[in-house]
Formats: C-alpha cells, sequence, structure tokens
C-alpha cells in the first residue's frame, strides 16, 4: 500500500529510505492516512497558499531563493555561486522551513531546483506538510540541543520523540564534522534503517510525522549526493537561528544585541 502512495505521489526514487523495519514502527493505517495527507496538486489551493507563505518567510531571512512564480523577488544573500554555495543554500532551505510556522514544502530534490547566477530557483512539487505542533516543538529542540551542545536539551528531546534509544545514531546523522559535512544517501538510508531496528526491537511506535521528515531528508540528501561537496551545517542552523531571534527580539521590542546573546 505504501509503495503504491509513493508510486503515485512520484515519490519512486525516495522508497529506498524506507527499510521493512518501518513498517513495524509506524502502523500501517497511520502511514496511508498521513502520506495521503502530503499529497496535494499544483492546482489546490493548499499548495498555492503554502508557496505564498514561503515566500513571505524567505524574504525575511534573507535566502536567495525564488519560488515559483511567487510575487516575491529572491532575497540577496551573501553566499556567491558555486557547487558549495548552492549545497549552503539548500541546508540553510531545509532548516528555514523547519524554523518557521508556515507549511514545510518537502522537495528539495536537484530536480525541482535550479541556479540562475547567485539565486536558487526552486519549483517544488506539491508535497506539503503542516507538522504535528507538539512533534515540531521537540524536533527544534533536538537541534537547537545538539548545535548549541546542550546534551540535556538534546537528549530530553530524544526522549519526548521516542527515540532515546538511538542517540549515538543520531549524533552521527548530524555529523561529527558539522563545519564540513559531507551528504551521502547510503549514509541516509543505513542511519534511518538502524533507527527502525531499534525502535522496531524495542516495541516502540514512531509519530506518523517521522514519515515527512523521512522524506524531507531523503529530498535534501538526493540533491546533495550530487553535488558532492562539503558544508558547514552548524552555520546554516545558526544563520537560520540568529535570524529568528532576531524576528523575536523586534516583535518584543528588546534591542537585537540582546537577542543575539540569547
Amino acid at each position: 500500500m505504501l509503495q503504491k502512495l509513493l508510486r503515485s505521489a512520484d515519490f519512486r526514487q525516495l522508497t529506498s529510505f524506507v527499510s521493512p523495519a518501518f513498517f513495524d514502527v509506524m502502523p500501517m493505517g497511520k502511514i496511508w492516512s498521513r502520506g495521503r495527507a502530503l499529497m496535494t496538486s499544483r492546482g489546490s489551493s493548499t499548495y498555492r497558499d503554502a508557496l505564498a507563505e514561503r515566500a513571505a518567510e524567505l524574504a525575511k531571512l534573507p535566502l536567495a531563493v525564488k519560488l515559483g512564480d511567487a510575487a516575491f523577488a529572491a532575497a540577496r544573500d551573501e553566499l556567491g555561486t558555486g557547487l558549495t554555495a548552492d549545497a549552503t543554500r539548500l541546508v540553510t532551505l531545509y532548516f528555514q522551513q523547519l524554523f518557521s510556522d508556515a507549511a514545510t514544502l518537502l522537495d528539495l530534490r536537484a530536480a525541482s531546483c535550479r541556479m540562475e547566477g547567485s539565486t536558487l530557483r526552486w519549483d517544488p512539487a506539491p508535497w506539503v506538510c503542516r507538522w504535528d505542533p507538539a512533534f515540531l516543538r521537540e524536533l527544534r529542540q533536538l537541534y537547537r540541543g545538539f548545535y548549541a551542545g546542550d546534551d540535556e536539551l538534546f537528549r530530553a528531546s530524544l526522549r519526548a520523540l521516542h527515540i532515546d534509544g538511538s542517540e549515538d545514531l543520531f549524533r552521527k546523522h548530524f555529523g561529527a564534522e558539522q563545519s564540513g559535512q559531507s551528504f551521502k544517501m547510503k549514509d541516509f538510508v543505513d542511519t534511518f534503517h538502524q533507527v527502525f531496528v531499534r525502535c522496531k526491537d524495542g516495541k516502540v511506535e514512531l509519530h506518523p510525522d517521522f514519515l515527512a521528515l523521512g522524506v524531507y531528508l531523503a529530498t535534501m540528501y538526493d540533491h546533495l549526493d550530487g553535488l558532492d561537496v562539503r558544508v558547514d551545517v552548524r552555520a546554516c542552523f545558526e544563520r537560520v537561528h540568529a535570524a529568528q531571534r532576531a524576528a523575536s527580539a523586534a516583535s518584543a521590542g528588546t534591542p537585537v544585541s540582546e537577542a543575539q546573546r540569547g
């Protein structure tokens, strides 16, 4: 059933991330329901609204990404041109979507992207995710804990997501060399297979949004594997996190210098 779902959504090249153990840690009914909710069409209001929301959010970063025919022009950034700059924009876009409240467009494949000078022209497939708020909160805390070196926060988020038995795997997945991380699809598939097996052995049922997260990560890894460059992932995360802190400070009337220390 899942294979049929993924084929119908043109997810064919992404099915490799689904190991047999995945079906033991997420009930088929939840997989089917969540998978159907991710699919829409280019003409749907769901997709059009998601594009408009994301274009508005991208203008705040700023990040030189132009979304299809969105009314917002692409912002300018200082990342320059070349494969490393392209990869850096993509990883920054990954975090930017997770740390804003607009719907996430899951398609980061190379087929949906092309470079126009120093701008990434992005025309994602209509795969739209509105995360469960509790799941997204813990996912954000997981990243914050890891990149801030806050082991207590990192482990608390792993527990909340019911994946604390795989702490070593997630540390490996996030990368020991965040300032120069390589992205290999083979490594991604292997890591998530091991996570699923451990969850199966521990009789853990994963949240349905792990399906959307898996697809989102798989599209990014698929793209970056083809570029074959190293990315300063910590810098990508900090770029997004700093912009978020500054925006929060502005809305609260707090001086930006104080927000940057938060």
